[in-house]
Order: structure tokens, then C-alpha cells, then sequence
């Protein structure tokens, strides 16, 4: 029974000058080194049949001892494609500075070393299923076609520094679904032309992407969807990206750092990650460029650490939730109101649509006014809630009830005097500043133009007080026909109840201040509005001559009448804050 094909040293015989060097070194675990940089072209000296690495690789046969150390091999050019398909590779396999004129074949093989091709040249690698114990190391390597460890599972860390990857199809690597145990390292100038990919991927340590550079102008450039990494990923310093970084639905452990970076969308989102998780910080912080076109709707990281300098137009936050936040300049409501303003003109209530219509999103400003509760920056928090209500009404959103919204004055009215609910103490200012105004003016309607009089008939009747009342020559004239009224015995103040001297200290005497708090407080009695009341003449027939009549006892009714239902609301608003109707910090 013949041997299978390739798995002897005769059926490669005659061998080449190169292949001579590589078999005598490799039985005695030495490095092979044909060239002192990656070749350029196959020359005897240099170049290797690629069935021949494979038949060392697998471990020679039984007059070809291979090292346990493996093949070392450098400076070599490998001629044809390198099919280990499905094989097991039992030691390290070291082929740095060489060339591959063909694609690297390693699907479903079984690796129990490391695979190192540093400053190599591949025309692709083929690797689904792979399984690797050790680390994977394309240090500095030259990649014309995709490198592909779909489903791979390696054991130590997946390494691309100083990398160059072109993926003419549009991919220039992928790990989608990979186990990868050790820690994913593309950086110290890493290029790829093409999209990066580690879509359901698990990595169970850090993803450091630094000082790189991703382009594809068509796709995303760096995918790390329904990933799950239990370290952090470090996108900074130096990560370049012109295209899309898609990081939806996204489990990360610890921190999500961009801070340095440079992220442009090219015409799409320049960040899209709905759906992030992010258990630690998400770090955006001296960006090159502001960050525009960005997704996080319904993400959630724990601390969002940023600058007002990371953010440009065009920003998806809805559903985006965070507990704490960190920036690079004190925390101001202001800065906050500007940051939400970023996003894009549905969500932030500025497309023009009102009512029903508008897609306004109010849980992006509830989130920041919430974490400013929690950070006990109350006055910031209750900013951004009087804001809120300001855009609510703005996009027709704002007291909405089967009547429909509520009018702009009562909504003006109800934003000046209580805040929207977050500065009740505000009312208690309106109320003082109602009191004195209104007692100033009914002070000086008594004094100058005698306008209020008692409202206890008894005193009307009583003769004493003739001289009390502003007609007091015609009722004393109507009383007492026959006798003229007494001017020596006239009393200061004659013709005003306010400043009349007659009137006895007994009847409550009237005070402006008085009169005005118990018109104010509507529950409490004291007195003055029971005893006294404005004058005004009887009413005309015509009501055009009541116009014309208009004197400054109508005026100072009036007065009273508007201060009446100004008490009633400030006790109904009162009642409110006692009772714990009135919303000071609440996010609803």
C-alpha cells in the first residue's frame, strides 16, 4: 500500500538548495535564515515548495525527525499554497520574513504551539475553525487578501502591530464568533483597507487598537458587533478611522476609550453603537475631531467621561443611559443643554413638526437631569428640567390634555412664577411682591382720592360720622335741613374714612397691608375685608358712560377682584407644595 501523497521526504526529491538548508536545521530545532528581509522574488537560494513546509510542518515522516521547537524558518519564499487544512500541528511554527505566493490554508486544523509570521507577506490566510493554543502573531505583516479566523478559538493573544491588511472584497480580517483568550493587539501603525471585523466574537481580555489606521469608504470600517470583551477597548491614541465603527449591542467589562481619537463617517455615522453595554467608562476625550453622526440610542455605560469639544451635530442619545458623568471642565446645565441640541432635528423637537406629529425625545434630557439629582447638582438639574419644558411646549408636547395643550400664557405663567414646578419658592416672592404692591395702591387710593369707606351699615347711620364721608355737606344738609353743619367742630380728616378723626378707635381702622393680606389669603380672616371696601359711584344706564366714568374706586375694585383670584391660585399652589402635588426634582 502506497503512502499518501506529500507525506514522504522521497516524493519531494530532488530538493531544493533552500529546502536542503530548512530540513537539516529543523531536525535539530535551529533556525533556518535564507534572506535578512522578506524576499521579493523565489531564487534557489530562497524559495520553498509550499507542500514540502507542509510535509516538516506535520512532522516529517520516519527517516525525518522534526525538533520539538518546530520549523523556524526566515527570509524564505513559499511557492504555491500552504493547505493544512483540517491538520495538527503539535509545535511552534515560526516563519517570519517570508513571502507567500499563494493564500495560507488552516481551517478546522488544531495547533498546539504558537504561529508566528511576523514581517511576512500573505496573499491571505484561511483559518475558520482554527484552534490555537498559543498566541497568534502577525506582527508586520503584509496582507494583499483577507485574513479570515471565523469561529477560531486561540488560546493566547491574536497580535497585529505594525500590520498592513488590504481586503480587495471588501473585508480585510475577520474573527466573527472567535474565542480569543489573550489580548487583540492592533496597533504601532496598523493599516487596514477594508473592514475589520469581530462580530459575536468573544474576547475574555483587552481589544488595544492604537495608533492605527482604518479606511473603507463604502462599509464599516471596524465592526465589533454582539461582541462580549471582558477587559476594556482601548480605540485611542492615535485610532483612525474613515468610515463607519459599529459596536451594536456590544458587551464590554470594562472601559470603552476613544480619547484621541480620530472617528469620520465619510458620508455615514462616524460611531454607531446602539445597544453598547459598557460596565466601566465610556472615555471621549480629546477627539481630533469632533464626533459627528454618532448612535448610542439605547446604550448604557456607567460613567461617561467627556468634553463640550467631543461632540459635533447630528447625535442619536434616545434610550442612552449613564450614572455618573465625568468632563474635562466643571459640570453646567449650559453645556448639557448645548450637547442635547447636537441631536439630529427629530429627536431634539427642531424638524418643525408639532403635536402628534413630533418625535421629540424627551428621555435624553430626563437621563442628564437625573444624574445631576444623583450627583447633588440640583440647581444644574432643575435648569434642564425648566428647559425640558420649554422645548415641550415649543414642539406642542407641553400639558397636554383631551383639551389639548395648554396656552402659551398659562404655560409663560406657569414657567415664570413656580420654575414648571422645580422653583416653587418663586411663589413666595410673587406673593410678597403682590402684598406690598397691592397694599402700596390701596394705600394711596385712601389717602389721595378717599375711595375706601367702612362697609358696616352702623356706621353709615351714625350721626357722629357725618363728617366721615366725602359728601359729608350734603348728608349733613339731607339729616339736619334746618341747621348748618358745625365747621369749628370740623375733624381732621373730614370727607376720608381713612384719616378721619371721628371714627372711633373701637371699629377695626383700615391698613393698607392689612387689607391687602386678607384679600391674598382668602382662608384667613382678618377682618379688614369684612369691614372695609372700595367706593365707586352708582352705576350709569348707558354702559358707554361707564367708560367715560371709569374713577379710581372702579380701578381700585378691579385691583381687588384681580388680587382675589391671585390668592386663590397661590393657596391652591400652596396646598399643592404642603400636600406634595407640586414636582420640585422628579423625572416624569
Amino acid at each position: 500500500m502506497s503512502a499518501v501523497q506529500g507525506r514522504l521526504l522521497e516524493h519531494f526529491l530532488p530538493l531544493r538548495e533552500a529546502e536542503e538548508k530548512l530540513l537539516a536545521r529543523c531536525t535539530l530545532g535551529q533556525l533556518t535564515r535564507l534572506d535578512k528581509s522578506t524576499p521579493i522574488e523565489a531564487t534557489e537560494q530562497n524559495s520553498i515548495r509550499a507542500k514540502f513546509l507542509r510535509f516538516l510542518i506535520l512532522g516529517g515522516d520516519h527517516n525525518v525527525k522534526i525538533h520539538e521547537s518546530g520549523i523556524l524558518l526566515s527570509g524564505a519564499y513559499i511557492e504555491g499554497v500552504l493547505n493544512l487544512k483540517s491538520a495538527t500541528i503539535t509545535s511552534n511554527l515560526k516563519l517570519r520574513h517570508c513571502r507567500f505566493a499563494e493564500k495560507i490554508l488552516l481551517a478546522n486544523a488544531q495547533v498546539r504551539g504558537l504561529i508566528d509570521l511576523s514581517h511576512s507577506a500573505l496573499r491571505g490566510f484561511s483559518a475558520t475553525l482554527l484552534s490555537i493554543d498559543g498566541i497568534l502573531c502577525f506582527d508586520k505583516v503584509a496582507s494583499s487578501e483577507t485574513i479570515n479566523l471565523r469561529d477560531s478559538r486561540i488560546g493566547g493573544s491574536l497580535l497585529f502591530r505594525g500590520s498592513q491588511l488590504n481586503g480587495p472584497d471588501g473585508v480585510a480580517f475577520t474573527a466573527d464568533r472567535a474565542v480569543i483568550e489573550g489580548s487583540v493587539r492592533l496597533q504601532d501603525d496598523f493599516q487596514a483597507i477594508g473592514e475589520v471585523r469581530f462580530c459575536g466574537a468573544s474576547l475574555n481580555s483587552q481589544l488595544i487598537i492604537q495608533n492605527s489606521y482604518f479606511r473603507c469608504m463604502d462599509r464599516l470600517t471596524l465592526n465589533i458587533t454582539d461582541s462580549t470583551t471582558r477587559g476594556g477597548v482601548f480605540l485611542s491614541p492615535g485610532f483612525k478611522s474613515e468610515g463607519t465603527v459599529r459596536l451594536t449591542n456590544a458587551r464590554i467589562a470594562g472601559t470603552l476609550s476613544l480619547m484621541g481619537a480620530s472617528l469620520q463617517g465619510q458620508g455615514g455615522a462616524s460611531l454607531s453603537a446602539k445597544n453598547l453595554q459598557v460596565e466601566q467608562e465610556l472615555r471621549l476625550t480629546k477627539l481630533e475631531i469632533p464626533l459627528e453622526w454618532v448612535i448610542l440610542t439605547d446604550a448604557n455605560v456607567k460613567t461617561l467621561n467627556d468634553s463640550p469639544d467631543s461632540w459635533g451635530d447630528r447625535l442619536y442619545l434616545s434610550g442612552f443611559t449613564y450614572s455618573n458623568l465625568l468632563t474635562t471642565r466643571p459640570l453646567t446645565a449650559r453645556d448639557r443643554i448645548q450637547w442635547l441640541d447636537k441631536q439630529n432635528p427629530r429627536d431634539a423637537g427642531t424638524d418643525g413638526k408639532k403635536g402628534v406629529a413630533s418625535q421629540f425625545k424627551k428621555q435624553p434630557w430626563q437621563q442628564i437631569q437625573k444624574v445631576f439629582e444623583e450627583m447633588g447638582r440640583t440647581e444644574e438639574a432643575n435648569q434642564l428640567g425648566m428647559e425640558l419644558e420649554r422645548r415641550l411646549h415649543k414642539a406642542g408636547l407641553a400639558g397636554r390634555s383631551t383639551l389639548g395643550p395648554h396656552p402659551t400664557l398659562v404655560h409663560h405663567l406657569y414657567g415664570t412664577l413656580l420654575g414648571f414646578g422645580y422653583k416653587p419658592m418663586r411663589l413666595v416672592l410673587f406673593f410678597f411682591l403682590t402684598w406690598f404692591f397691592c397694599a402700596t395702591v390701596y394705600w394711596y387710593a385712601a389717602l389721595e382720592h378717599a375711595v375706601f369707606a367702612p362697609s358696616d351699615p352702623v356706621v353709615f347711620q351714625h350721626d357722629d360720622y357725618l363728617t366721615c364721608q366725602p359728601e359729608h355737606k350734603a348728608a349733613w344738609a339731607k339729616r339736619f335741613p334746618s341747621r348748618p353743619e358745625p365747621q369749628p367742630e370740623k375733624p381732621e380728616g373730614a370727607g376720608n374714612w381713612y384719616t378721619c378723626e371721628t371714627l372711633r378707635g373701637e371699629y377695626t381702622g383700615f391698613s393698607p397691608l392689612g387689607y391687602s393680606l386678607d384679600i391674598l389669603l382668602p382662608l384667613i380672616d382678618l377682618q379688614q375685608e369684612k369691614s372695609w371696601g372700595p367706593m365707586t359711584p352708582t352705576p350709569k344706564k348707558d354702559p358707554m358712560e361707564e367708560f367715560d366714568n371709569f374713577t379710581w374706586g372702579h380701578s381700585t375694585r378691579l385691583l381687588v377682584w384681580i388680587e382675589t383670584l391671585i390668592g386663590w391660585g397661590i393657596s391652591l399652589v400652596l396646598v399643592g407644595m404642603a400636600s406634595g402635588l407640586i414636582r420640585k426634582r422628579s423625572n416624569e
